[in-house]
């Protein structure tokens, strides 16, 4: 939970913060970059599928709420 979606939102809310102190004509992109564990199941890896599946949730959450605002979310979908 603290590496996959803790870490993860502080990034991203970091980022927004950053993001609104930019000058109108900069980029405003936050990429995770993850795995294939949030499409795809592998018993064995139960505790880090449920993680990355969550923060991709998360990536698509921020990306639909600062939409307005320019700000770009990105999360790796594999495969």
């Amino acid at each position: 939970m603290t590496i996959n979606n803790t870490s993860a939102f502080v990034a991203a809310q970091q980022a927004a913060l950053g993001f609104a102190e930019l000058p109108a004509h900069a980029a405003r992109s936050f990429f995770y970059t993850g795995n294939i564990l949030n499409v795809a199941v592998l018993p064995s890896f139960m505790s880090a599928g449920t993680g990355k599946s969550a923060a991709a949730h998360m990536m698509m959450a921020a990306a639909a709420a600062y939409q307005d605002r320019g700000f770009k979310y990105v999360h790796s979908r594999c495969p």
